[in-house]
């Protein structure tokens, strides 16, 4: 009697496993020997015939795929001959294929009949399109791979302070993927780097629409933060300009924003008051900038910055305070006293129970 594969294997492992559970059964010994014997000449054939197989098939799919492929290339060139562009006597008739035409033209593209080769053509455009989408998954990683490469090359050159070498692959960044708002938020820093706040201001502002395209009030915030900074880096600072957008973006902040973000942002906006010379709202922006800070002085991200922030801002303060009339005068709020952020300490641990 002759045994499938499937049937070989099946019988070989229950052999064995009869053979571990009893071991001292001679009969079982002798089926174990010869089902293992036949498992190992069995699988040696099958992996034989399937690597003949695979390879028989890998040979057959890329025929195929060749000569569909060249029937597809020779369709456009051998159709022409099968349209007809209007009748002579019936000037009011479309363009069709004619029957006979037809196929004649399929016959020479060597597709048969038209209704087998309706279904070959069917098989082809559905491999086509498989093989569309996953080039086009493929493209797409490959994108946004070189999108990270270059703005990370980019941080590596700001950090060396070429700052067009790092605007360069900012922009190549930009080319792969126009809307990828790191790369313009990069890209506008380093333009106020070199300095060109003009195409800042351009960077920025294309943040500003894509995060009102996708109601992003974070991401908006952020970005009307940046136009400011670009209006404040001019030679001629637009002070004016600058002060009514952080104006907008402090009366409106978003709960997602960080504590050291809000001081920060606060922090800018006194800045801006200050230089215009409107002092009192600049002492204003002052302290709300200060009272940020002390809470974040208790984060523990944030503990460094806002112990660095504090004596600034408080020196802004007190100069403002010494050039204003005793009225206008801007108390300095007095902050609780640093501490320390305890450590995370482990989970106590049970003594052990007396033996």
């Amino acid at each position: 009697m002759t045994w499938d594969v499937l049937s070989l294997l099946a019988a070989g492992f229950d052999a064995v496993e009869a053979f571990l559970t009893s071991p001292w059964d001679a009969t079982k010994v002798l089926q174990s020997i010869a089902a293992i014997v036949g498992i190992l000449s069995g699988s040696f054939g099958i992996w034989q015939a399937l690597r003949f197989a695979e390879k028989r098939l890998a040979n057959r799919l890329q025929e195929y795929l060749k000569r569909d492929e060249q029937r597809l290339r020779d369709a456009r060139t051998t159709l022409l001959g099968a349209v007809t562009r209007g009748v002579p006597k019936k000037p009011n008739i479309k363009p069709v294929f004619l029957s006979d035409a037809l196929t004649k033209a399929m016959k020479q593209l060597k597709w048969g009949p038209i209704g087998p080769a309706q279904e070959s053509l069917m098989a082809a455009l559905k491999l086509a399109s498989e093989k569309e989408e996953a080039a086009g998954k493929l493209a797409e990683q490959h994108r946004r791979q070189k999108a990270a490469a270059h703005l990370l090359l980019g941080a590596i050159a700001d950090s060396k302070k070429d700052h067009l070498a790092a605007l360069q692959h900012f922009k190549a960044a930009l080319d792969i993927d126009p809307d990828d708002v790191e790369a313009l938020e990069y890209a506008g820093l380093q333009s106020l780097f070199i300095p060109d706040p003009t195409s800042a201001l351009n960077y920025f502002t294309q943040i500003v629409a894509i995060a009102a395209q996708r109601g992003d009030l974070l991401l908006n915030a952020r970005a009307k933060v940046l136009q400011a900074r670009a209006h404040h880096a001019f030679a001629q600072p637009n002070y004016n300009t600058a002060n009514q957008i952080l104006l907008g973006v402090v009366q409106s902040l978003p709960p997602a924003m960080s504590t050291i973000e809000r001081a920060r942002i606060c922090e800018f906006h006194g800045d801006v008051r200050r230089e215009a010379n409107y002092n009192v709202v600049a002492s204003g922006s002052y302290v709300a900038s200060l009272s940020l800070y002390s809470q974040a002085e208790h984060q523990s991200s944030t503990v460094d910055e806002a112990r660095i922030a504090i004596p600034r801002v408080t020196k802004h303060i007190a100069a403002l305070n010494q050039g204003q009339q005793p009225e206008t005068a801007v108390a300095i709020p007095q902050l609780a006293p640093p501490q320390s952020v305890p450590p995370v300490l482990p989970p106590p641990t049970k003594p052990p129970r007396p033996s």
